[in-house]
């Protein structure tokens, strides 16, 4: 037998084999180590030798048009505590002495504590003077870092507006969720080194970043004209016991919004007490027939487009129409025979509007509405606006003219609305509406933000056709259906609806949306104010539950604003 064929040497070459491929496994293991993964591995090892502490950054302010604080933010702590750092034994007797500052359980505490990490949160929010006694309590495995809490000091005023933010500061409703990423500003951090037991050391490497306060909003909102609407829809609210109500205020002038409210009424700083229904903003998100409110529009195509005039003698059939096999009613039994086209709207005759809207046609009626705004959205660029709906012609049924005429088969929102009837209030342009001014950097320095630049207005409506239909909404306060908003300070015009709610598929006459929609003064039009009360049980009619708080937050914001009385015409002349 050959020393080749001898059987140790051959194991002795499998050995070597082996012990080469391990070799050669393990250098390449090595390689892949400290080579190819060495970033992984090293910033495995900083983390477990360095701990990091989020320095929460303070919100920015959501502002008032004049710089009054309408949401900011206080100063609090999280109070950490480092559990290593506590002596063995006394963990229990630590949770004794800050459950005696916090409040609560010791016991719970103790739970939490035991169970939590080493470095572990036991409180969050707390206000300077109690983070100051926690101090005082000479525990040295206390820490505390900045971490401010959301406030509102006016409550329950413009809430669905603003909303609300979570425990973390984010926005989660309204402009502090729209404007979160301006507002929200950015978090730092502490880095802080530890032993292998997780005790922090003092160390030369120890870094902070300091947090980035968020940039402030300024809204168009004026807080006092907000406080006057607000007390006089909580008012009419009480007084006729709707389901829930909402009003707006609107300078026609520029489209920028004064003052936008929704009842019933929450209160931010305790936003989790109130049901999810009263955060919501119904002059956003409310969808509805607009209702007699509507008629102003078709007595517009009429005009437009030149099919009638101011005076036009309409018959309306002692208030009851038969076409297209259904009979079309005036509310409250009235029997108006021959009205001309400015008391069809002036005392709001359904089949003086149906014969209006017939005479005008389907096609130029659609365009009409579609021009003053009723397919497109209002342009104040907040979250959960809704598009009104207006359904192409071709989808029109015969009975469709007529039910669109007074208000129906047609869905608006209140902003929608707002801007149709300043197009009206004014030389007949169409508004973008405005409820965010500006977003303030660190120096108080507006953004150039596309988004927030005034838009160009949109002609609806010629300035003639503007000026006739003023007239008329004007009759409807001297001598129609809401005549309740007469005053001897300034000349209001407007248009009362109430529209019949559809309850389980069928129109149901004891259920009403109730509004009146008015600007003011008559021959310089400069605030518009629109109330709607949802379902009210005292009383029906939009002239009598709304048009009393129209009057009043007219009269009350347009004296606030030092505009001089006027309670004339547009045709007086001034002396």
């Amino acid at each position: 037998m050959g020393p080749e064929r001898n059987p140790a040497n051959v194991w002795l070459k499998v050995a070597k084999i082996a012990f080469a491929a391990a070799f050669a496994f393990l250098a390449a293991r090595l390689f892949y180590i400290q080579v190819v993964r060495h970033g992984d591995y090293y910033a495995d090892a900083l983390a477990q030798h360095r701990l990091s502490i989020t320095l929460h950054a303070r919100r920015g302010r959501i502002l008032d048009r004049n710089g009054k604080p309408l949401a900011d933010s206080l100063d609090a702590f999280s109070v950490w505590l480092y559990k290593p750092r506590v002596p063995e034994g006394e963990l229990g007797l630590t949770a004794m002495q800050l459950a005696s500052v916090l409040g609560g359980s010791s016991a719970d505490l103790l739970r939490r504590l035991a169970d939590g990490p080493s470095y572990v949160r036991v409180a969050r929010h707390v206000d300077p003077k109690t983070a100051e006694r926690l101090r005082n309590l000479g525990i040295p495995a206390l820490d505390f870092s900045h971490d401010p809490v959301r406030f509102y000091p006016n409550g329950h005023t413009a809430a669905q507006l603003i909303g609300f933010c979570d425990a973390d500061s984010k926005g989660i409703e309204g402009v502090e969720a729209a404007f979160d990423r301006y507002l929200r500003g950015k978090d730092g951090f502490r880095l802080l080194h530890r032993d292998a037991l997780g005790r922090p050391i003092s160390s030369p490497f120890e870094a902070e970043v300091p947090p980035r306060k968020g940039y402030d909003v300024r809204l168009t909102i004026d807080l006092w004209i907000q406080t006057i609407l607000e007390e006089e829809l909580k008012e009419a609210c009480l007084r006729y016991r709707p389901k829930a109500g909402l009003g707006v205020v609107l300078d026609i002038p520029t489209g920028e919004v004064l003052a936008m409210a929704s009842w019933p009424f929450f209160d931010p700083n305790r936003f989790r007490l109130y049901p999810k229904e009263s955060w919501r903003n119904r002059v956003l998100c409310d969808f509805y027939e607009p209702g007699s409110m509507a008629k102003a529009f078709t007595a517009a195509a009429a005009l437009e487009y030149g099919v009638m005039t101011p005076d036009t003698v309409i018959d309306c059939e002692g208030g009851r129409y038969a076409l297209h096999g259904r009979v079309i009613k005036d509310a409250g039994h009235h029997g108006f025979h021959e009205l001309t086209l400015t008391y069809v709207i002036a005392k709001s005759s359904n089949v003086g509007a149906a014969k209006i809207g017939e005479a005008v046609g389907a096609e130029r009626l659609f365009r009409m509405l579609e021009s003053f705004g009723f397919r497109s959205l209002t342009g104040v660029g907040l979250p959960g606006e809704r598009r009104s709906l207006l359904r192409p012609v071709s989808r029109w049924t015969k009975q469709s003219v007529a039910s669109i005429s007074f208000g129906y088969e047609m869905c608006v929102t209140p902003l929608a609305l707002v801007r149709a009837y300043a197009a009206i209030a004014s030389d007949g342009t169409l508004p973008s509406l405005r409820v965010v001014s500006s977003v303030l950097d660190g120096h108080g320095e507006p953004l150039s933000l596309p988004s927030l630049a005034p838009k160009p207005r949109k002609r609806a409506i010629s300035p003639a056709t503007a000026r006739k239909l003023r007239k008329i909404l004007r009759k409807v306060v001297l001598d129609g259906t809401c005549r309740r908003a007469l005053i001897p300070e300034y000349a209001i015009a407007g248009k009362t609806g109430t529209a019949v709610k559809v309850v389980n598929g069928r129109y149901d006459w004891s259920k009403t949306l109730s509004s009146f929609i008015g600007f003011a003064p008559l021959r310089e039009p400069r605030l518009l104010v629109l109330v709607s009360l949802d379902e009210p049980t005292k009383a029906q009619y939009g002239g009598t539950v709304a048009g009393p708080a129209v009057r009043d937050v007219l009269r009350r914001s347009l004296e606030y604003l030092g505009v001089p009385h006027d309670p004339a015409d547009e045709t007086t002349k001034r002396k």
